[in-house]
């Protein structure tokens, strides 16, 4: 998720207000994980001619619309929360209802329902790990919401892109991938903005 857009959409929706230095530490963050990102390896797994033009607007098209859909629905919850003073559970309930309807009517629609139905009692135990995975969702939802509510969705958003920068570098370090010059370039850029944004907020 992008700090920047978040911001944008909290201008425009919410009319919230930022100080400069607030845009400055999210633009750095973003350009930090910006530069990690594209200073390693990126390949794709399916699409083997990647010199083709039209792949990279598709893809450019597709990260805008992502990126846009992403910052506007945190910022979304945040207003529902402020507008309507409404619970954690409340919200979750609400969201998990509507996108149980969507799916429902998806299955319904595209002739899905029984045979997901028949491969359940073909395979019982498939419906623990099913359990399993919806418990999970619901509780990761329930500490979505609640730090939208608590902290706002600019925090959210905050610890959301660092948590994706944190993936990848624990990830290049498990798996023992070497880092780029460019990608130590990126890290130092974060963690200087990180840090920088304590600071701030340490000095009131």
């Amino acid at each position: 998720m992008s700090i920047v857009q978040v911001m944008i959409w909290g201008t425009v929706y919410m009319n919230k207000q930022y100080k400069p230095m607030d845009y400055i530490l999210a633009l750095t963050i973003t350009m930090g994980c910006t530069v990690f990102v594209l200073n390693g390896p990126v390949a794709s797994r399916t699409v083997s001619d990647t010199s083709n033009p039209g792949y990279l607007l598709i893809g450019a098209a597709l990260m805008i619309v992502y990126l846009a859909v992403d910052g506007l629905t945190s910022t979304w919850q945040d207003g529902l929360f402020h507008a309507h003073k409404m619970s954690v559970c409340h919200q979750v309930m609400y969201t998990t209802a509507f996108s149980t309807s969507i799916s429902f009517m998806g299955t319904v629609g595209t002739n899905q329902l029984i045979p997901s139905i028949l491969f359940l009692v073909r395979n019982p135990d498939a419906l623990w790990y099913i359990l399993a995975l919806c418990a999970s969702s619901a509780a990761m939802q329930v500490i979505i919401s609640y730090t939208i509510k608590r902290y706002g969705s600019l925090a959210f958003a905050t610890v959301m892109t660092t948590r994706q920068f944190f993936s990848i570098l624990v990830s290049s370090l498990v798996f023992w991938t070497p880092l780029m010059k460019g990608q130590w370039l990126g890290i130092s850029i974060v963690f200087g903005a990180m840090y920088l944004k304590l600071l701030q907020q340490s000095t009131g």
